[in-house]
């Protein structure tokens, strides 16, 4: 009993993992993160290994490549072209997934530092000006269509550097459960519209129906 409730405690903590990225830009360098829980994963900038490895597989023997083309070549012909109104389907199906991703992704943190500034102190005020109140206007909507745990936005104005800098920082994050129930969701729109497609490809051979 002991171990089952031990195997439950640990699937709840696992469905409750958030997962997501942590985006960084500062000083002309972007560093990408992929968030696992409190582990960070490095995505960019790419270690020199890797780019290594890269150009390794990139020295692919032309055999090889013929090969790779036949097989894609014969997929295509195994799966049919898809006519208008099922790829207006699949849209459909990716709004949906998308509208659900939007609506419980939540973004643990948004730092936006942005300092302006220009050879003329005037037109370093006008910058700052007009920052102020392109982000007084993109503010409301935003906040409305977004959930923001931590928000740090902030302006400035230097009047003895030429040049405009920004430091910005994204953390945004989903739970696993939310990812499971989307992707579930999703994936269980698509096997409908695939099953559907099969029984009117049927038909179709069959002369019942006419093809669209």
């Amino acid at each position: 009993m002991l171990v089952l409730f031990i195997v439950i405690a640990v699937f709840a903590l696992f469905l409750i993992l958030p997962v997501g990225m942590d985006f960084l830009y500062s000083g002309g360098k972007t560093v990408l993160k992929a968030k696992l829980g409190p582990l960070r994963i490095a995505l960019l900038p790419h270690k020199q290994g890797k780019r290594t490895a890269k150009k390794k597989t990139a020295g692919k023997s032309a055999g090889d490549k013929k090969q790779t083309g036949h097989a894609m070549k014969a997929k295509q012909e195994a799966f049919p072209k898809l006519r208008l109104r099922e790829i207006m389907e699949l849209a459909r199906i990716a709004l949906q997934a998308l509208a659900a991703i939007r609506k419980n992704l939540s973004i643990d943190l948004l730092r936006l530092h942005i300092c302006c500034g220009a050879e003329d102190p005037y037109d370093a005020v006008m910058r700052y000006g007009y920052l102020n109140a392109g982000l007084g206007v993109l503010a409301p909507p935003f906040h409305a269509l977004c959930k923001v745990r931590e928000e740090d936005v902030r302006t400035f104005v230097d009047f003895t550097d030429g040049r405009t800098k920004v430091e910005a920082q994204l953390i945004v994050s989903l739970q696993i459960w939310e990812i499971l129930m989307i992707g579930g969701s999703a994936g269980w729109a698509v096997f409908r519209w695939y099953r559907n497609r099969r029984k009117n490809n049927r038909k179709i051979n069959a002369g019942k129906v006419p093809a669209a």
